[in-house]
């Protein structure tokens, strides 16, 4: 396990999505965060215990970016929205929220296990500088696969179901399906974690 290299996450993702779902507010979701840290800081130091030393925990992605939540939150106030990303901003406060809480607890994860290195992925970082990309990822805030609305996402008509549509171009997308990211999304983020400023050490100094 001390040769190997342990990606720990994303962890709370899918639970912010099912609170989300079921119509609970922003400040009721910050209520979670404790916990979902806690998961994560637990899980971490059960595979050092066990004999990892080079763990990646990454934070949460932007979700004020992702069409589902755009879809779902839509407001008619601009001031509700970024004017550099088109995104939620009020959301992404949220995923700052967490990622914030989340970097407090590998501090103290490092003070306790100075021999591991463990490595702070910046997801909402890597993800938010494809919004202002317009040339490689002109449409960044609408999904490839899904059915009618306002970001192609559709409450009742979801990727691959019956009556949805996918885009001939998928490079040119962020999100595949309104959650998840495209390939060319996936590729840009992790060269941003690999090569650019968003691992917290520097992932190949640390190689």
């Amino acid at each position: 396990m001390s040769r190997s290299l342990f990606i720990v996450g994303e962890i709370g993702g899918v639970e912010y999505i099912m609170g989300f779902a079921s119509q609970k507010t922003i400040d009721q979701m910050k209520l979670w965060v404790p916990y979902i840290v806690a998961v994560i800081s637990s899980a971490v130091n059960d595979l050092i215990n066990l004999g990892a030393t080079t763990l990646i925990v990454p934070g949460n992605y932007a979700i004020g970016c992702a069409p589902s939540y755009m879809t779902q939150f839509r407001s008619n106030n601009t001031a509700d929205y970024d004017m550099l990303t088109g995104c939620l901003k009020s959301l992404n406060e949220f995923s700052v929220y967490h990622n914030t809480m989340l970097m407090k607890e590998l501090v103290k994860l490092r003070l306790l296990h100075p021999l591991a290195n463990i490595i702070y992925a910046d997801y909402y970082g890597a993800q938010s500088q494809l919004y202002l990309n317009k040339l490689d990822f002109p449409a960044p805030l609408y999904a490839c696969c899904g059915g009618p609305g306002p970001y192609n996402v559709s409450a009742t008509i979801s990727c691959g179901a019956q009556g949805s549509q996918s885009c001939p171009n998928p490079e040119n997308y962020v999100s595949w399906d309104g959650v998840h990211l495209t390939e060319a999304a996936n590729h840009a983020i992790a060269n941003g974690i690999l090569y650019g400023p968003f691992a917290i050490p520097p992932l190949l100094v640390v190689a």
